[in-house]
């Protein structure tokens, strides 16, 4: 969850023109305190995302992600990662999750772009 929130958080940044190492306060956590959640509840709800993603992810190395069992339980992780999201007032939730990922894959192709120009 941690390596996620970072990508998203440098993804909203740079999409919007900012530098991606400044502080900012659209980080999961304060949109949960904002959304009404006290500090003790919002470490709960991050919790159990984590323990859902960790389940999925023991669940599928015992049964294999091609196995049906796998594939509910990564599901209903997604799915609850999803939620939390859009209780965190993300908006559409995951519609917006993958905006921003077109605008940084935009990005990301105008620096190679760049890159490509300088190294002919």
């Amino acid at each position: 969850m941690a390596i996620f929130e970072t990508l998203i958080s440098m993804v909203r940044r740079a999409a919007t023109g900012r530098s991606v190492f400044t502080a900012d306060d659209q980080h999961t956590h304060h949109r949960l305190l904002r959304a009404g959640f006290s500090q003790p509840q919002v470490a709960l709800i991050l919790y159990g995302v984590a323990t859902a993603f960790t389940g999925a992810a023991v669940t599928i190395h015992i049964y294999h992600a091609d196995s049906v069992i796998g594939m509910v339980t990564l599901v209903l992780a997604l799915s609850g990662g999803t939620y939390v999201f859009s209780l965190a007032g993300y908006g559409k939730g995951i519609q917006e999750t993958f905006s921003l990922f077109g605008r940084a894959r935009k990005l990301a192709g105008s620096v190679l772009h760049l890159l490509g120009s300088l190294i002919r």
